[in-house]
This record gives structure tokens, sequence and C-alpha cells, in this order.
């Protein structure tokens, strides 16, 4: 994928949504239901983590470097809200808003933040399936069919239960996380060698 581009450059005919093999991160407050979807994803060929430890889970991501992070808004800890900007920032990856309870906090929170990547609903691994296909094909501009599409958003571009909200780009701002899958051709920034994230979140 070139620099400063939210869309790949490579020809449609050769990328095939079913094909592309991702690894997904999720970090949460409560993992019990979440890791039934991490089940769900890794049965289908998409190899999911689940963590709670904020601080593990940026060590998880430095080491790793997963190609998805999805990031729940009902987490506890204070971090969680300067937690996408550190993710696509330092690794440039995308990150992918959610949250696993209606209260109003997380609500808020869920609605404020800039990330560009919402999901609504419950988080279920089929939900989350869903939502990375139209992630990606978004990305590289494929055009889904409309029985996708309609599973993956809502009526005038709200996203439905368990859907996708793909929030704009502003204009001068480069996309989050354009390293969307391995081998592709975005530069990976190498500032996390030196980055220590224990300072910035401290072990829970």
């Amino acid at each position: 994928m070139a620099d400063g581009s939210s869309k790949s450059t490579l020809p449609h005919q050769e990328i095939d949504l079913d094909n592309i093999e991702v690894e997904i991160l999720i970090i949460c407050k409560h993992p019990n239901f979440l890791n039934q979807a991490a089940l769900f994803l890794t049965r289908r060929g998409w190899p999911t983590v689940v963590v709670t430890d904020i601080s593990k889970a940026v060590e998880y991501i430095a080491e790793k470097r997963p190609d998805f992070i999805l990031i729940s808004l009902s987490h506890s800890s204070p971090s969680i809200n300067r937690l996408p900007d550190l993710i696509t920032q330092t690794f440039n990856l995308p990150c992918i808003g959610f949250i696993e309870t209606s209260d109003a906090t997380s609500s808020a929170r869920l609605n404020q933040t800039k990330m560009r990547y919402k999901m609504s609903g419950q988080p279920s691994g089929p939900a989350i399936h869903r939502s990375i296909r139209k992630i990606l094909a978004d990305r590289f501009d494929i055009q889904m069919d409309e029985k996708a599409l309609a599973h993956a958003e809502g009526p005038a571009g709200t996203a439905a239960d368990g859907g996708l909200f793909i929030q704009k780009t502003p204009a001068g701002h480069s996309d989050q996380g354009t390293r969307l899958i391995k081998g592709s051709e975005a530069e990976v920034p190498t500032s996390f060698k030196a980055y220590d994230v224990r300072a910035v979140y401290p072990t829970q």
C-alpha cells in the first residue's frame, strides 16, 4: 500500500477478500464474551487474541503487530481514551472502537472518539468479521454486493446492530493505520523499538 493513501493501488482482480489473512487483537474489560468471538474468528482463519491488561496489549502489539486492534471503550482504565492514538501514531495500525455494554459512559466514549472505525451493537464474532471485511473492501476500493453491505451497515450510512461506521478522515490528515495486511507496501514505523510502554501504561 502506498504511503499517504487510504486506498490500495493494487488491481481489483488481484484481491480476494476471502483469501486475505488478518491477525486481530481485542482489548476489552470482560474477556469471557469476547473469547467466544475470538474463537469464531480464529476458526475462520483469522487468529485472534483477547487481552484485558493495557500494558500487555501494547507489548503484544510491539512484538506481534496484529493487523487490526479492537478497543473496548467500556474498559475501566483511564488510559483507554489515549490508547488508539498511541497505536496509530507509534505502530501505524488501524483501531476499531466498540463497547461491551450500552451504559452512558461507554456510549459517550464511543460517540466522542476520533477513531476512524467504530462498531455498533454487540461485538460478536460474525459482526467483527463483517466489519473487517467492510474495512478491507473500503481500503482496497472493492465493491461489495448489496447483500454484504446490508449486513455491514444500516440505512443512510448509519451503523446497524453489530455494524460498522467509517468516520471520514479530515482533509490534510493521513488515514489511521495504513498497514492493513502483511505484505502491504506501506512503511511500518520502527519507533516502537525505543518506546517504553510500561512508563506510559503501567501494569494495572
